[in-house]
Order: structure tokens, then sequence, then C-alpha cells
């Protein structure tokens, strides 16, 4: 049997850091909208539980801007040295720990179904420039129709040969699919990574 390998390369980390972060920031301006309105003749009782929420969903994403940091190439003594100066503001753990397996779960779903790796986080950021451009003011810079999408970049030969390695020791240990299932997906990387290396002139 014949098995083809992706042919559009993952989104870079920090592209995908970025949507997380930007779908974060979403759910604290849709939950601000909400509670607006109320405020007012809101009864006893209700606007701190609205309040801890909205500080909840903002804690969220101070850790999604932390992770686009890191994606970024800051080191984390940068990032931690800089919340420590607003200390009710700081994360009460460092980076997420299972960031990278995340990451390594959806390469290898994609793999698996030989789909494009970036199609989920493709769709999330498509919703978020409709989003945006919904909720655009009128005094507000007009960044096109896909300010989201638009911005994502995916990555070249070495960093997507680098992620390939890192799936395929993900893959060879991971009992979520069947041994048929893992044989098609190293097949998939396997023709992916020669094509790269051929690209990159490894």
């Amino acid at each position: 049997m014949q098995f083809t390998a992706p042919v559009m390369a993952p989104l870079t980390d920090r592209s995908t850091a970025g949507v997380a972060f930007a779908e974060s920031a979403r759910l604290v301006s849709d939950f601000a909208r909400y509670l607006v309105p109320g405020a007012a003749a809101a009864p006893p009782g209700v606007l701190v539980g609205d309040a801890l929420r909205l500080l909840e969903l903002a804690q969220r994403t101070l850790q999604r801007a932390v992770e686009v940091e890191l994606a970024a190439g800051r080191s984390w003594e940068l990032v931690a040295a800089e919340l420590c100066d607003r200390p009710a503001a700081s994360p009460r753990s460092g980076p997420a720990a299972g960031s990278s397996v995340g990451s390594s779960e959806a390469g290898v779903r994609a793999l698996v179904v030989a789909a494009d790796p970036a199609a989920e986080v493709l769709a999330q950021a498509e919703q978020l420039d409709e989003w945006s451009c919904r909720h655009r003011e009128e005094d507000e810079l007009d960044d096109g129709a896909c300010p989201v999408s638009s911005a994502l970049e995916r990555m070249d030969p070495p960093a997507e040969l680098a992620h390939l390695e890192r799936l395929e020791g993900w893959l060879l240990h991971s009992e979520e699919f069947s041994a048929q299932q893992r044989r098609q997906a190293l097949h998939r990387l396997r023709a992916r990574r020669q094509h790269l290396e051929l690209l990159s002139g490894a």
C-alpha cells in the first residue's frame, strides 16, 4: 500500500499559541460585554461570582500569553521576572507541562488521517477573523478581513524536521492508536521527512 505524506507543513508553535491566546481573549471580551447591561440591576451576590469568572478567564489568557512568549523564544526566566513585577497577575506555575504533549497528539492524529496538521487551528483562526471583523469599531484600524489567519506562519523545513523527530518518538510510545494506524502514520512521517531533507539539502 502506498502512503502519501501530508503536503502542508504544521504551523509554527508561535502561531499555534497565538491563536489559543486570541481565543482566550475573545472569551474574556464576550463575557465582559455580557456583564455590562445588567450590572446596575443585578441581585445581591451575582456580581461577585461574575467578576470571579471574569478573573478566571483573564488568568487563563495570561497563561496563554506566557505560552506565546515562550514559543517566540523568550526564556521562562525573563517571562517570570516580568510577572514578578505584577504579583497579582502572576500564574501559579511555570509553562504548561502538557503543552508539548498536546501538540504531539494533534500532529500524530493528523498523520494518522493524512490531514493538514494545521486544519483545526486554521478553522479556529477563521472564526476569530469573523469575530474580529464583526466587532471592529468605526474608529479602529481596518486590518483586513483576515486579521488573525493572515498572520499565521508554517514551519520551515529545518523546524519541521525537528518537529517530525519529536512526533516519531511520541508515536512509537503512543497507545492511543492501533498498530496498523501507527505503521501508516510512521510511513507518512518518514516520507514527509525524506521530502524535507531533499528540500533542505540534508
